[in-house]
Order: C-alpha cells, then structure tokens, then sequence
C-alpha cells in the first residue's frame, strides 16, 4: 500500500510481520518490565499472533525509542541498489493486514490509475 506521508526511507509495516522479525527484542521488553524468564516472555509473545494491546504498545514503544530497520529485495537483485534498508515508522495494529506500506515516491513515473 502505498502512503505519501512517508519519506522515501520509512515503512509501516504490519502487526505480524513485526512480531515475528522482533520477538527477540519484545520479550526482552516484556522481561525487564515485569521480571520473567527468557522462556516465560518468549511464549507470551508466540501467543499473542493474533491482536494485543500489550504487545502492541510494547512494539510502539521499540520502534520510538530505537532505530529498527528493515531489510527490503527488489528481485532479480542484479544491483546493489536492489536492496535498501529502510526504517520502520509505525505498526499497523490489524493483525490480518499483511501488506507494507511504502512512500509513494518510492515508484517514480508510475500512474495514479496503476497505483489504486
């Protein structure tokens, strides 16, 4: 989906795809903000595929308070210039939302009819 609010170096990027790439970063959260072990926080977090406030909030509070980036492959990678980094803006809260947002000027000389 495209979003003109973004810069060209932004994504959002949905609820489940965050979580499973930041697990590892959310269960730590979860275990210094209320004390668990590795494997207690690492099974909250599995369990919690489908929409939670908690989660959520934990995932807002990461992508504000840190620099999490996210790999994108343009394929056929045939240049350097096929893989980009990009930061992570926001997470969008509907778990059955699998698509990324991208800044619109990322498709330069595309038409408005093609795009929606």
């Amino acid at each position: 989906m495209l979003d003109p609010t973004l810069k060209l170096t932004e994504v959002d990027l949905g609820y489940r795809a965050f979580l499973v790439a930041y697990s590892g970063k959310i269960a730590n959260r979860l275990m210094k903000k209320k004390g668990w072990t590795v494997t207690r926080a690492l099974n909250y977090v599995k369990s919690k595929f489908l929409f939670d406030q908690e989660i959520y909030d934990t995932m807002q509070e990461i992508v504000h308070s840190e620099d999490v980036m996210i790999v994108l492959n343009r394929n056929p990678t045939i240049t350097f210039g096929s893989i980009i980094t990009m930061k992570i803006r926001n997470i969008k809260p509907d778990p059955d939302d699998y698509t990324l947002s991208i800044p619109s000027s990322i498709l330069p000389g595309q038409s408005g009819s093609f795009l929606s």
